[in-house]
């Protein structure tokens, strides 16, 4: 079947799945509409007070008869940011948990609560929360008793007398009553210096449903009254400063209470059965001899399957329903995202192969051992590494495409070239281009890491090189660090050795046609290293040129190839002339005249070099830093780049020998010009002009330039110094 109808059919047919779950979730929304959210609350009863995330479920309730009874009532407490209080007590409600299994017990209904710090004076007695005939009680095994103070004794005793706990705190240093509790990292940490702790004794387990009672706290008659407070037990200490961190700044701590649900109404057919009632939502188990012998409540969870508030009617709700519709719900999107997948490695299938990939492979076994370190990426590797192409990831922008700085899964920082959209028979190109690359192995050359056929556009897989271009060093250098004369040297000779590798050293000689200072990076020892091959050519071993239309950057461009349409190895010997002189002066290739127009560097340091004033136009810190003749040296050699005349420009091998000769003090005496240019020089004004191509060059005669064939050092730095 033909792909572009498989992908209509599969497009269909997820239009009938989309349909089909927006109905699911429409009637699964109405049903929700119709039959209300899961209710904790009774009918047309607020669950939470606004602004707070606290739910109150019945029996307690906010507002005129959404309680049970008064002892429930919460308010919202407009003065505090609307947070709940339990009328009752005064106290600020923190949380509110009930039973979620049959088996639930008194104290899994929990009511914790923050209470405030109480003082107690000499031989008198504190009553916590006076809760008899409500329907509250301390937990004594979920909280601690804090004292700080000095010199203090505590004795803590339930309703009916007996000793529960005890603790004393003795005086050191400081004998202000809060000093012990505030050096302490965690409460729990009081170790009786100025503070103490003490938890109830697990015997007295039955003190969980009854008041407590502080007395006998004996304190210096000079000293000010201890402090005491039942705290919240917790098991870690992290814990307990995250609970009281917002309550320790109003004075308050974290304290827990169980509450009871309502009693069972008076002639109930259940008031006296000791087994549980069971119905189809909801379960009850009778508890008798809280509130006095007589009297019993009644503890109700939801059954199984049920989800809600079993004291309102109607308050436990099925979930079976819902959970076919999720089932439901889930199979479709499972289904969608399956097709998805299948139509998405399809399209990538149909990249791959429209990209070459399956020429790559052929060139990857043909050449194995050569290019096998070379690697395939899939699209969602890159894609998961530059985080899908995100603007912040941005490392520059070309004529060929963009850059993005990537991370692989290994850890590794990559530089990934996007490339503008390719022509439809540029794959082979491309590929070749990949596999010539890949076999490339010079120290002054980015690395390729490997590329990707996957995507619309095939991408490249660099090295990262941390340190920028050589142009943003030279042409916008930052107070902290600047290009000193020795790096320049070093970096041209780098280059130059780079590129005599690609013209004569690789296995097929490469032009590499874009020879500028922005595609020569730095790393983080500040060594060069050659860049973009976007518009590289690989030649074969006897071709000695390549005819094309032009194509390159204004300012490094041959003229004898914006004449000829011919590229040779001569025209990358040019640009990096000028890459030369942009290192002797720190001027941009390309700059704006006085009338408006543009005028090329290469033009303007051949004028100053024939007219003795080169060192008007030489950077600062050359003059201050190099030596007169390693500096006419250099000049001399980027004059022999910029000839008109490709045949009498020197090679790379023989650039790189003078700069290595420069760089060692002992320029090559050989090196000469053989013939000089007579007639007129040309200046280049350029008319138009976009980022990387030639659009509109017109040349016009300047004057005749007599080009010497001395190397002597008289007159062209005529006190220049």
């Amino acid at each position: 079947m033909d792909y572009r109808l498989t992908c209509q059919l599969i497009s269909i047919l997820l239009c009938l799945v989309t349909v089909l779950l927006t109905v699911t979730v429409t009637v699964t929304v109405a049903a929700a509409d119709s039959a209300g959210s899961i209710p904790i609350a009774l009918p047309g009863c607020k669950e939470s007070c606004e602004n707070s995330t606290i739910k109150i479920p019945f029996p307690f309730g906010i507002g005129t008869n959404c309680y049970y009874d008064a002892w429930y009532e919460v308010i919202c407490n407009s003065s505090s940011s609307e947070r709940p209080y339990l009328r009752s007590f005064g106290v600020e409600v923190l949380n509110i948990t009930g039973c979620s299994s049959s088996n639930c017990d008194i104290p899994d209904l929990r009511l914790q609560v923050a209470t405030p710090w109480q003082d107690i004076c000499t031989r008198q007695k504190a009553v916590i929360n006076d809760m008899d005939r409500s329907p509250f009680r301390m937990s004594s095994s979920g909280n601690q008793l804090v004292v700080k103070g000095c010199p203090a004794v505590a004795i803590l005793m339930n309703r009916k007398g007996e000793t529960v706990a005890g603790c004393s705190s003795i005086c050191k240093g400081s004998n202000t009553t809060d000093a012990g509790f505030q050096r302490k990292n965690s409460v729990s940490a009081c170790d009786g210096v100025e503070c103490c702790l003490m938890s109830v004794d697990q015997k007295y387990l039955g003190v969980d449903y009854y008041q407590m009672a502080l007395r006998n706290t004996y304190v210096d008659a000079n000293q000010t009254c201890a402090e005491f407070a039942l705290m919240q037990r917790f098991l870690e200490p992290n814990q307990e400063i995250a609970a009281a961190e917002r309550l320790r700044s109003d004075d308050l701590v974290p304290t827990l209470w169980h509450w009871m649900p309502p009693a069972l109404p008076e002639g109930s057919s259940d008031s006296n059965k000791s087994n549980s009632r069971y119905n189809s939502d909801f379960s009850c188990k009778p508890f008798c001899g809280y509130y006095d012998e007589v009297q019993c409540i009644n503890i109700c969870t939801c059954n199984d399957g049920f989800e809600g508030n079993p004291y309102i009617p109607n308050g436990c709700q099925g979930l079976s329903i819902s959970l076919g519709s999720v089932t439901f719900f889930l199979c479709c999107f499972g289904l969608y995202q399956l097709t998805r997948k299948w139509i998405r490695n399809k399209k990538r299938a149909k990249f791959f192969e429209k990209n070459g990939g399956l020429l790559l492979q052929q060139q990857m076994i043909s050449n194995a051992g050569v290019i096998e370190s070379t690697r395939v990426f899939t699209a969602h590797e890159l894609e998961k590494a530059a985080d899908n192409f995100n603007i912040n990831r941005v490392l520059g922008h070309g004529g060929q495409g963009t850059v993005y700085k990537g991370m692989l899964l290994d850890g590794r920082v990559v530089a990934i070239k996007k490339p503008k959209k390719l022509g439809k028979n540029q794959s082979d190109h491309f590929i070749n281009e990949v596999v010539i690359l890949s076999q490339i192995n010079h120290r002054n050359v980015v690395k390729l890491l490997g590329c990707c056929l996957e995507t619309e556009v095939p991408l490249l897989v660099y090295e990262f090189i941390p340190n920028g271009t050589l142009a943003k060093h030279i042409h916008n250098p930052s107070e902290d660090f600047q290009i000193t004369w020795k790096m320049r040297l070093q970096i041209a000779a780098e280059t130059a050795g780079a590129l005599a590798y690609l013209h004569s050293s690789s296995a097929s000689p490469i032009y590499h046609r874009d020879i500028k200072s922005t595609n020569i990076l730095l790393d983080n020892k500040y060594r060069a290293k050659l860049s973009d091959f976007g518009t590289s050519r690989v030649m074969m071993i006897d071709e000695t040129h390549l005819t094309t239309r032009v194509q390159g950057t204004f300012g490094y461009l041959d003229p004898e190839y914006f004449q000829s349409n011919q590229f040779t190895d001569k025209s990358d010997v040019y640009s990096f002339g000028v890459v030369l002189v942009e290192l002797l002066t720190g001027i941009e290739p390309v700059s704006k005249t006085n009338s408006g127009g543009w005028k090329g560097l290469a033009t303007e340091f051949l004028f100053h070099f024939e007219t003795s004033s080169l060192h008007k136009i030489l950077d600062a810190q050359v003059i201050d830093e190099a030596k007169e003749e390693d500096v006419m040296t250099l000049a001399k050699l980027a004059k022999r780049c910029l000839n008109l005349s490709g045949k009498r420009r020197p090679t790379m091998k023989e650039v790189a020998c003078v700069i290595e000769g420069i760089r060692s003090s002992h320029a090559p005496s050989l090196y000469h010009e053989q013939n000089s240019v007579k007639g007129n020089d040309l200046i280049m004004e350029m008319s138009e002009m976009n980022d990387e191509y030639v659009s509109s060059t017109a040349y016009y005669s300047t004057q005749n330039i007599n080009n010497s064939d001395s190397f002597g050092f008289q007159p062209y730095l005529h006190n220049s110094w």
